[in-house]
């Protein structure tokens, strides 16, 4: 699991994994551009995890996004899959977005990386 930390006095993103350790998949890198982030505006989300064990399909992502509103921290709703959302398979998502037999985008095809489930440990 991913929270977000709203700091009172400081308006930088910040990220910690929650989990107790024993996560199957661990986030290591989070970073976001800009920041602090501007709505309307564009985002740019970088990211390095890695993963304990093949993830494979169904694979159910649950996804909290809150924003700062006044010094006041409200969670995102989901409208439309945006925002914070449970997704039941991400892999459908992906297999949507990036028809399977097409190369994968920029960079990761580059790296040699996959855009599909499964994924490997």
């Amino acid at each position: 699991m991913l929270r977000l930390h709203p700091w009172k006095y400081h308006a930088s993103f910040s990220w910690a994994n929650c989990g107790n350790g024993k996560d199957p998949a661990i986030l290591k890198t989070l970073s976001i551009q800009p920041d602090p982030i501007s709505i309307p505006g564009d985002l740019k989300a970088s990211a390095v995890g890695s993963t304990a064990i093949n993830l494979v399909a169904p694979l159910k992502v649950n996804l909290t996004l809150n924003k700062e509103v006044s010094g006041i921290w409200v969670r995102i709703p989901c409208v439309e899959e945006i925002g914070s959302c449970v997704y039941d398979d991400v892999c459908q998502l992906l297999d949507q977005a990036i028809p399977p037999g097409e190369n994968c985008p920029e960079p990761l095809y580059t790296y040699g990386l996959p855009c599909h489930c499964p994924f490997k440990a």
